[in-house]
């Protein structure tokens, strides 16, 4: 009997082995997400200091061009950002809602 129950230990043991890798997955999921949601922070800060740099440039009399230049390239790269991440959050929340689906079948 001492036999059955390590066998069936080491079952359990093997069982959770095989659960560990989604939780991981999920956790690498949700760092990316936080990852993404630091990136768009950190753009949308540079998009409010380069509008007050130009700001600044005007209210002192100076040419604003090459922040203004500076400041379309930010947004046109956070409006990549933007999607992107917008394409990864909606392709990760298709991913889990089949996930349930797939659980409850």
């Amino acid at each position: 009997m001492t036999g059955n129950n390590k066998s069936d230990g080491k079952v359990l043991k093997k069982k959770h082995q095989r659960l560990s890798p989604k939780k991981l997955d999920l956790k690498e999921k949700k760092e990316e997400v936080k990852l993404m949601g630091m990136l768009v922070a950190e753009t949308r800060a540079v998009q409010a200091e380069l509008t007050q740099k130009m700001e600044d440039s005007l209210l002192n009399g100076e040419d604003p061009r090459t922040t203004g230049q500076q400041l379309g390239q930010v947004n046109i790269m956070c409006g990549r950002l933007n999607a992107t991440a917008g394409d990864y959050i909606l392709g990760l929340l298709d991913a889990l809602d089949q996930a349930d689906r797939d659980k409850g079948h």
